[in-house]
C-alpha cells in the first residue's frame, strides 16, 4: 500500500525586520480542493425561505455532498469534482413527496456556493456561504 503524497507549504513571516521561514508538511489523501467545507444555504420554496446546510468533502476526484434542510431532511449524494465545480447524485425520501432521485450540479466561487438541483419532481436552486 503506497503512502499518500506529501505537500509542503512554505510561509514567510516578518517580526521587527527579522524574516523567519516556517515549513509545514501536510499529509493528504489527494489534491487539496477549495470546495471542501460546510455551507449555510437558503432556498425559496412556496412555503417561504428555508435554511439548512450543505457539507462538501472530496477524496481525489470524488465529492461527497451531505444536505441537511427542512422539507428534505438529511440527504447524501456522491459524484465527481472538477476544480470548483461538481456533480453529485443521490436518492432519498422527501417529506410529503416520497422517494426522489436527484442530481446536484454545483459551483464554489470563493466562499459562495450555488447548486442547481434536478429531480423528477422539479428543479430548485440553492445558494449558500461557507461557515
Amino acid at each position: 500500500m503506497s503512502r499518500p503524497p506529501l505537500y509542503r507549504l512554505l510561509f514567510q513571516t516578518t517580526f521587527s525586520g527579522y524574516h523567519k521561514h516556517v515549513q509545514h508538511t501536510v499529509e493528504t489523501k489527494g489534491p487539496f480542493r477549495m470546495i471542501d467545507g460546510t455551507y449555510k444555504i437558503k432556498v425559496d420554496v412556496p412555503f417561504g425561505r428555508k435554511e439548512g446546510t450543505v457539507t462538501l468533502r472530496t477524496e481525489g476526484d470524488t465529492v461527497y455532498a451531505d444536505v441537511d434542510a427542512p422539507l428534505v431532511g438529511k440527504q447524501h449524494g456522491q459524484g465527481q469534482v472538477d476544480g470548483d465545480t461538481f456533480t453529485a447524485q443521490g436518492s432519498g425520501k422527501i417529506k410529503l413527496v416520497g422517494v426522489v432521485d436527484y442530481t446536484l450540479v454545483g459551483r464554489v466561487t470563493g466562499d459562495a456556493l450555488h447548486i442547481d438541483v434536478q429531480s423528477s419532481k422539479g428543479e430548485l436552486a440553492l445558494d449558500g456561504v461557507r461557515v
